[in-house]
């Protein structure tokens, strides 16, 4: 259990399953961890902070501002603005309720080893119970397909800010 943990800890995809707790590997997984870390952010007027509580407060700030519906365009005035990607036949083709068939191979052909969803549960364990939960998964899919809205821990980000000690 600690070496899987250790493994989706490192996200190093080409590790080889026999590897062990190399030094190697602990770099790996300290690297990753100082990239992702949020050591100063820019104000809008240019101004720099570097001390945690700030850093937190101008994130928060920023999030808050970008997602708020104040000053937010009509979706409307924004079509003729982005240009046509898709085919009106590719869009109704997107638009069709998929099969239990290609819901099922799409699952199986993701990653196992990609970090664990909100239940601990990966793409690995549901392919290989798609016998037993296979129905349940589908019937999300279906119900997304006709507009039912999803729960919010399916459509939730979390964004951490750690504080640089």
């Amino acid at each position: 259990m600690e070496k899987s943990l250790w493994k989706q800890r490192s996200r190093v995809k080409w590790l080889a399953l026999g590897d062990h707790n190399t030094k190697f590997f602990h770099l790996v997984v300290k690297q990753r961890h100082m990239q992702s870390v949020i050591r100063r952010i820019q104000k809008p007027n240019g101004e720099w902070v570097s001390e945690n509580a700030l850093i937190g407060e101008e994130a928060v700030w920023c999030f808050s501002s970008l997602f708020s519906l104040e000053d937010a365009p009509e979706v409307r005035d924004m079509v003729d603005v982005i240009s046509w990607l898709v085919s009106m036949e590719d869009n109704k083709r997107l638009e069709e309720v998929p099969s239990l068939e290609e819901v099922r191979q799409t699952v199986c052909e993701m990653d196992g080893n990609n970090a664990a969803s909100l239940d601990s549960f990966s793409s690995r364990f549901f392919s290989a119970a798609w016998g037993i939960v296979g129905g349940d998964v589908y019937n999300v899919v279906l119900s997304f397909f006709c507009g039912a809205e999803l729960p919010r821990r399916i459509t939730t980000t979390s964004i951490v800010l750690l504080p640089n000690v």
